[in-house]
C-alpha cells in the first residue's frame, strides 16, 4: 500500500496536528513494514522542527515543494496530488488529509481525520453550551472546511467516540463512515527531561492553550482555596495565548493567590516531561476536547492526573485519573486536598494509549477505506 500522508503542519506545529503527523508518521512503517508512505509537507513556512526522527529510511519519503498551503487546492486540480506524485513514482492508493485545507485527490482513495468539531454553532460546539470555545468567524470558516472535506472524503477519523458523535451532529455524516482512531501518549518518554523551571517548591500544574475552552480560572479559584493551608504550593500554567487569552489572565491575577502561579508560555519537550513528573499534581479542568492529549501524557510520567469528566475525557483517561465537573470549584479544592494528602502512586495510562495501537488503527481504516 501506499499511501501519501498530509504533513503540512508537522514541522510547524509541536503539538495538536503537528503532534499527530509527526508521531503517527514515525509509527505507521513500524506496524505495516510494506507500507510505502510519502509525507506531503509542502508549504512557503521555513520548517521549526528537524523532520529528521520521524522519517523511516527506505520506507517513507518527504516531499516539500514550495507551494503556499491555500493555493494548493487550485495548484494541483488538473492533475491532483496523487496523480501528481505518480509521475515520480509509482502510483499512490490513498490519500490521507490532517489540515482543514484539504488535499486534491483525482484517483486515489481519500481519507482524514477530523480532531473535533468545537468550530460547530459558531465555537460553542455540539453541546450547547454558553462559552464560546473559538473566535466565532474562525469558526464559521472551519465549519466552511470541514463540511468540504468530509464531502470529499471516502471516510474520516475521529480520535474519539465523543469526536465521532459531534462529527455526526454537526456535519450529518454516517456513522458507518468514521473511525475512531485514538491518539498515544507515549512520545513524551522520548524526551530527555530538563529540569531547569522546575520549582523547588510543591506544586500543580496544567498544560493547554490559553482559552475559555480550558478553563484556567476554575483551577485557579479551586487553588486558591487551599493557598492558606499550603503556603508553599504554587499553580503552574504552561501554554500560549489563544483566543480571548488576555481576559483571562487579568481575571486570574485579580485572586488572592495570583502571587503564587507562575505562567510558562513556552516549555520545551524536556521540560514538560521534567514538570508532569516533579508536580504535585496534574490539573485538566477543561470543558471541551476532541481527544485530550496533556493529561495523557502527564499520565505516562506517572503524575496523579485531575480532570475533568467532560466530552472526550473520561474515554481517553479512564480509571487513571480522578474525573470531575469542570465548573464545580469547590469539588476541584476538595479534590486537590485529597490528592495532596493521599501517598499512594497514581495509576497507569492504558496500555492501548500508545501511537502503535494508533498506526494499527490507522491502518485497519486504511484497509476498509480501499475496500469501500
Amino acid at each position: 500500500m501506499r499511501v501519501a500522508l498530509d504533513w503540512r503542519g508537522a514541522l510547524q506545529n509541536r503539538e495538536g496536528v503537528g503532534r499527530f503527523a509527526r508521531e503517527i508518521a514515525r509509527a505507521l512503517p513500524v506496524a505495516d513494514p510494506e507500507l510505502d508512505l510519502v509525507l506531503f509537507a509542502s508549504t512557503l513556512a521555513r520548517p521549526r522542527i528537524d523532520p529528521g526522527p520521524f522519517l523511516t529510511p527506505g520506507r517513507s519519503s518527504l516531499v516539500r515543494w514550495p507551494l503556499p498551503v491555500r493555493a494548493q487546492s487550485r495548484l494541483l486540480a488538473p492533475i491532483g496530488l496523487d496523480g501528481l506524485l505518480a509521475r515520480r513514482h509509482r502510483p499512490i492508493d490513498l490519500v490521507h488529509t490532517v489540515l482543514l485545507h484539504p488535499l486534491p485527490v483525482r484517483r486515489a482513495a481519500a481519507c482524514a481525520t477530523l480532531f473535533d468539531a468545537l468550530w460547530a454553532n459558531g465555537g460553542r460546539g455540539t453541546d450547547g453550551g454558553c462559552v464560546t470555545w473559538l473566535d466565532p468567524e474562525s469558526a464559521r470558516q472551519m465549519e466552511r472546511r470541514a463540511t468540504d472535506l468530509a464531502a470529499r472524503c471516502d471516510r474520516i477519523q475521529a480520535n474519539s467516540s465523543h469526536a465521532k458523535g459531534a462529527l455526526i451532529e454537526a456535519l450529518g455524516l454516517e456513522p458507518e463512515r468514521i473511525d475512531v482512531v485514538p491518539l498515544g501518549g507515549d512520545h513524551v518518554l522520548r524526551a530527555t527531561p530538563d529540569a531547569s523551571r522546575v520549582p523547588r517548591e510543591p506544586f500543580l500544574l496544567t498544560v493547554g492553550r490559553i482559552d475559555p475552552r480550558k478553563n484556567h480560572v476554575t483551577l485557579a479559584r479551586a487553588f486558591g482555596q487551599l493557598a492558606e493551608r499550603h503556603p508553599d504550593l504554587r499553580l503552574l500554567i504552561a501554554g500560549p495565548p489563544g483566543y480571548r487569552a488576555a481576559e483571562i489572565r487579568a481575571e486570574i491575577d485579580e485572586l488572592p493567590c495570583a502571587d503564587r502561579i507562575t505562567w510558562l508560555e513556552h516549555v520545551s519537550e524536556g521540560e514538560l516531561r521534567a514538570l508532569y513528573e516533579a508536580c504535585s499534581v496534574f490539573c485538566f479542568p477543561s470543558l471541551a476536547e476532541g481527544f485530550g492529549l496533556p493529561p495523557l501524557e502527564a499520565q505516562f510520567c506517572g503524575a496523579r492526573v485531575l480532570s475533568s469528566d467532560a466530552t472526550s475525557l473520561t474515554e481517553v483517561l479512564g480509571p487513571g485519573a480522578t474525573l470531575l465537573d469542570p465548573r464545580d470549584v469547590d469539588a476541584w479544592a476538595s479534590a486537590l486536598q485529597e490528592a495532596l494528602d493521599d501517598p499512594e502512586g497514581p495509576p497507569s495510562p492504558s496500555p492501548n494509549s500508545t501511537w502503535a495501537n494508533s498506526a494499527s488503527q490507522t491502518l485497519a481504516s486504511w484497509q476498509k477505506t480501499l475496500r469501500g
